[in-house]
């Protein structure tokens, strides 16, 4: 796991102890425990309700924390967050030969999803096994890599692997450079050959205590084995008889290690092993959770460089040089501002379900909304148009207008794809996009501009919809469209872009959908 350097010094926690016990509905777990500079020490929690959903919301009135049965008073309670703290994902797919056809390519699909829908800081390394078991990466933020290699897999080994994935995954795992973990595991079939039996695996899930989240498909799935796993590691585990699910699946996976806590506490205690516990009340019920550890200062032995009597002599001058620099710099700050306003980058954040972006800027489009953004933009939402999508989005649907001849106003071209402020760089000001904030609409990459593209033909004047490769696919009359495969689309069809869907509408009285 993660070590952390603190003024020459490295503190590193190695766990011990049974993994946490849970009592009660709710299922309450210490994830991870590691120490943070400055005497602190962070405890990172899952907390599910009865139905296996993250409980959201929560705060330090929620929860109580103590070390050795002494209570801890002064801790901080916040979720988890990307930024500080990022996933390792060891991803884990089953390639033997009962996967072949439609459980493969919904697997391969469901794996793009889930890596489009991780964080720009969380790593990810791939693991594939049937007759043995491959890493094909190590962990690595370039998603548009590891999708690319799980494209290309292919499902025709003999035998399945489990037991070993689960073992070296767990081991690989262990070796993550992020202190949040998981193991997502893939399978169709039972465990056939592997060299390492099912009580190595038992033994090994209750010591390291990394979450394995295993997902079963299928008759002939493991399913015992897959949640014994699962519970003891503190993961859970899925089923689905169908191929077609497990994007759902690895999406309800993604929500229970997004929606985690982060405790952090002052930690002032010596060397020593010590048992942390976590209880939980909500709605009236306790849960209570322990994990223990191993809290220990080391050092590397070494002497400093320099001896006392040179350090006498050389820190009072650096101090006076360190001063006189700071003046300095103070100065060149002033005058530098004095000619030049600085300016501060401001994160953008969408935090509307659907925006548009005409001349890179960001309009939401919400029930009732009909100001004038510009003399270029339409009124898209309560303004249906002669020709645009009605939006699934709860409560009611949205409408985007393409067409509107009342006002001459016209898209000939828009691009539907998940607004991402990292990637603003990707998107052009002389395109018009349809932003929509579900995390299974695509990005735009190198190469690729977005999820979807809605254009006009010229000759027709009718619409069509092509997939620019997106990672969850566009579906039209619920067929999966390939990549940069485009269609035309007539009145009242239904285009699917990842799993939200809009029905396309189109009343001019000409219109090449109405020959």
């Amino acid at each position: 796991m993660k070590k952390a350097t603190i003024s020459g010094l490295i503190l590193l926690l190695c766990f011990f102890s049974d993994i946490a016990k849970v009592e009660g509905k709710n299922a309450l777990n210490i994830l991870d425990i590691h120490a943070l500079p400055e005497n602190n020490v962070e405890m990172i929690i899952s907390v599910l309700d009865e139905h296996g959903k993250p409980l959201k919301g929560l705060s330090k009135a929620n929860f109580k924390v103590y070390i050795e049965g002494e209570e801890v008073n002064d801790f901080l309670v916040e979720p988890v967050s990307s930024a500080k703290n990022p996933l390792s994902i060891v991803l884990g797919i089953d390639i033997s030969g009962s996967m072949n056809g439609a459980p493969i390519t919904e697997a391969k699909k469901a794996a793009s999803v889930f890596l489009d829908e991780l964080d720009k800081d969380d790593v990810t390394a791939i693991m594939v096994f049937g007759s043995n078991v491959t890493f094909l990466s190590d962990f690595t933020k370039k998603k548009h890599e590891l999708r690319e290699k799980i494209q290309n897999l292919e499902a025709k080994d003999m035998y399945t692997w489990l037991y070993q994935a689960t073992y070296e995954g767990q081991e690989k795992a262990s070796k993550a450079p992020t202190s949040r973990v998981a193991l997502v595991l893939l399978t169709d079939g039972k465990d056939d050959g592997s060299p390492k039996k099912e009580e190595d695996i038992i033994a090994k899930s209750s010591g390291t205590q990394i979450p394995i989240f295993a997902i079963g498909f299928g008759q002939k799935a493991e399913i015992e084995y897959l949640k014994r796993i699962a519970s003891i590691s503190g993961g859970y585990f899925l089923y689905t008889p169908k191929a077609e699910e497990l994007t759902e699946l690895y999406s309800e996976i993604l929500d229970k290690l997004k929606n985690q806590y982060r405790i952090q506490m002052s930690f002032q205690k010596p060397a020593g092993n010590y048992v942390g516990i976590v209880a939980l009340n909500y709605r009236g019920e306790e849960t209570t959770t322990r994990r223990g550890f191993l809290y220990s200062r080391v050092t590397d032995g070494k002497e400093p460089i320099f001896q006392r009597n040179i350090l006498e002599v050389l820190i009072p001058g650096f101090l006076i040089i360190l001063a006189a620099a700071a003046v300095v710099g103070v100065f060149l700050i002033k005058k530098a501002n004095r000619k030049k306003e600085i300016q501060v980058p401001v994160k953008t954040e969408i935090k509307h379900a659907v925006s548009m972006m005409v001349n890179k800027k960001i309009h939401p489009i919400t029930l009732g909304n009909v100001r004038d953004f510009s003399q270029t933009v339409l009124q898209p939402s309560a303004v249906k148009g002669d020709a645009g999508f009605e939006i699934d989005i709860p409560p009611v649907p949205i409408h985007f207008v393409l067409i509107d001849n009342k006002s001459q106003k016209e898209f000939d071209e828009v691009i539907i794809a998940r607004y991402d402020d990292e990637r603003d760089h990707l998107f052009s000001p002389d395109k018009t996009y349809l932003l929509l904030s579900d995390n299974s609409i695509s990005r735009p990459e190198e190469g690729r501009e977005g999820h979807a593209r809605i254009f006009k033909d010229r000759e027709t004047g009718a619409y069509q919809i092509e997939d620019l490769g997106s990672a969850s696919g566009t579906k039209y009359r619920e067929n999966n469209l390939q990549p940069n495969e485009s269609l035309s689309i007539e009145n009242e069809d239904v285009v699917t872009v990842g799993r939200i869907s809009l029905k396309f509408y189109d009343k001019r009285p000409m219109s090449g959908t109405t020959f």
